[in-house]
């Protein structure tokens, strides 16, 4: 009998590890605006990954153009992590506290959208979302995460959008946060 998950996935996932909320949650400008709108400073939840020495080779090429190179380093914006490692935003007892402010890559994930074949898949690599890893099916864990194809498709095709038209912002956010480390 298949199981049907209709649970707080943010919460549920927290009680296990590893889970996605460890992972460096990239997010867009239109993300970080979001964010901004409930009241958050971005020091308070930005921080910078050095994608410096990662080969990006296999990402999508839309993502690589917004990276930001600043001297001899390549940036990407991503959720500050608490003291546990996990994202800032994920709570005891609460989940993700941004509810439908939190960034498009959470909304979708396990899930991305393969262009080429116009279908929606689980995330290529590690499992790290309890629904990936109880192998439930892409239409049920759709529906765990009260998502549509349409909707990851529509989310992925925002992140894209905003990467490739935002790239002066984004810049800009990069280099608020270097200049408030020195």
């Amino acid at each position: 009998m298949e199981q049907e998950f209709t649970l707080n996935i943010c919460l549920e996932c927290k009680k296990r590890q590893p889970n996605c909320c460890r992972l460096g949650i990239q997010l867009t400008v239109e993300d970080i605006e979001n964010i901004r709108s409930l009241g958050f400073d971005l020091k308070e939840f930005l921080e910078l990954k050095d994608y410096s020495t990662i080969d990006i080779a296999d990402y999508d090429d839309w993502w690589k153009k917004g990276l930001v190179k600043v001297e001899d380093k390549i940036y990407k914006i991503v959720v500050k992590k608490d003291t546990r490692g996990e994202c800032a935003f994920l709570k005891d007892e609460k989940g993700c506290v941004l509810g439908d402010k939190r960034p498009s890559v959470c909304k979708i994930f396990p899930f991305w959208f393969k262009e080429e074949t116009g279908k929606v898949v689980y995330e290529e690599g590690e499992p790290y979302c309890l629904l990936e890893k109880e192998a439930v099916g892409v239409s049920d864990a759709l529906k765990a995460i009260q998502e549509t194809p349409e909707s990851v498709e529509g989310y992925y095709s925002a992140m894209k959008e905003d990467c490739l038209s935002n790239q002066v912002a984004y810049r800009k956010i990069v280099e608020e946060l270097l200049s408030a480390k020195e």
